[in-house]
């Protein structure tokens, strides 16, 4: 399955300011940690015994999942004491935010895996 990567973010904990944390494992500043994703394209051609597909994924040090899962438990704890959540509401998941280059770069990607996948558009 051939992948690329579209950003190369540092490998280090960037501190959220949002919201403060005085805990010794806090970041220096204050305020919790927060982990920047990898994006990555992925992509399988088709062939005799699968079908195309071209996916994008987020990549993230598993720290970061854990918190956003501890964070995702608090706010289900105490829904009803802050924020009434629709039926059917759904966490979201976002990318950083890409510099030009980086979306160049996605849409490159993209173009590549789509045709490898699909077939060239004519």
């Amino acid at each position: 399955m051939p992948r690329e990567q579209i950003n190369y973010p540092d490998a280090v904990e960037h501190c959220s300011h949002i919201c403060g944390a005085d805990s010794s494992d806090a970041p220096a500043g204050g305020g919790k940690p927060w982990y920047e994703n990898v994006v990555q394209v992925r992509w399988h051609a088709a062939g005799h015994d699968r079908v195309g597909n071209v996916q994008v994924s987020l990549q993230a040090p598993i720290a970061a999942w854990g918190q956003m899962a501890d964070d995702l438990r608090e706010a289900e704890a105490h829904k009803d004491e802050t924020v009434k959540w629709e039926e059917g509401w759904m966490p979201e998941a976002y990318s950083p935010s890409l510099s030009r280059s980086e979306i160049n770069k996605l849409i490159a990607v993209l173009r590549k895996a789509r045709d490898q996948a699909y077939g060239r558009d004519e």
